[in-house]
């Protein structure tokens, strides 16, 4: 939706994606249980910190997505955080803290939605590799820059029509 938001009314989107540090090892040391747990109380302290036209969803295992519309660059890393700083402060009782590496790409004329999931990945990835428990934006100098995919969305900006008709 907020791509098609993006395409159709030129609102600004940003894409955070995160995933906690060494969250397999919580499964291996204390078992699933307090996996879900962990998993609970990340999922109730993001819902918490955003605002009620955010998305956020389990991308898949400990990853998530949070989907920002209207926001700069500046502020979606705020947000981010915001939740890095939050996640920290949960004391789980058997396995204490956890922390999260965050990446965050913004949405830009012309570029695809694919390309778009492709920068936060590589923000994510960047995140992991500087140490984790931090943030960081995708950069195409440092990250390397996405194929250049950039094409006219006609079709995409009608399916949007369409699906918002429906």
């Amino acid at each position: 939706r907020a791509f098609c938001d993006f395409l159709s009314a030129g609102m600004t989107a940003a894409l955070i994606s995160f995933d906690l540090d060494h969250f397999k090892l919580v499964n291996d040391n204390f078992g699933h249980s307090c996996g879900n747990d962990v998993l609970h109380d990340i999922g109730g302290a993001t819902l918490r910190l955003l605002r009620p036209n955010d998305r956020f969803g389990r991308l898949g295992g400990e990853e998530f997505g949070v989907l920002l519309t209207g926001v700069s660059l500046r502020q979606a890393k705020a947000c981010a955080e915001r939740l890095r700083k939050a996640f920290e402060k949960i004391e789980h009782p058997l396995c204490g803290p956890v922390t999260a590496s965050f990446g965050i790409g913004v949405l830009e004329k012309g570029i695809s939605l694919d390309d778009w999931q492709l920068q936060v990945d590589r923000a994510l990835y960047a995140a992991k590799e500087t140490g984790r428990n931090c943030t960081v934006l995708f950069d195409p100098v440092r990250h390397g820059p996405t194929p250049d995919r950039r094409r006219d969305h006609r079709e995409l900006v009608e399916a949007c029509a369409r699906w918002r008709s429906e």
